[in-house]
């Protein structure tokens, strides 16, 4: 069986029950499903670009997706690759406070 709530607002928990009936009647209550929101996955960051390099140090930034998947972004990972080689987290950085700029020595 399955049920598709449509129309609901985005960025809400919401949890549902269920109840059976038949000729004698209507069950008790199911168990509560997990909250489940109504949101999805970010866009990609946009406009990635160098703003300064120096012998040892690489400053970028770039701008935040144009979709937020229905949730206020709350930071982003970056990521680096040594030439070919496979890309290694650096930092969960920044936040709401430094949203665009990241440098990393």
């Amino acid at each position: 069986m399955s049920y598709t709530a449509d129309q609901l607002p985005t960025g809400f928990n919401y949890q549902f029950r269920t109840k059976a009936v038949n000729a004698r009647g209507v069950s008790d209550w199911s168990p509560a499903s997990i909250p489940m929101i109504t949101a999805l996955k970010p866009g990609i960051p946009i406009n990635i670009k160098l703003i300064k390099r120096s012998a040892s140090e690489i400053t970028f930034q770039w701008e935040p997706p144009t979709d937020n998947g229905g949730l206020e972004l709350t930071g982003y990972k970056v990521y680096v690759a040594e030439g070919s080689g496979p890309y290694l987290e650096v930092s969960t950085a920044p936040t709401k406070l430094n949203p665009t700029i990241i440098t990393h020595t």
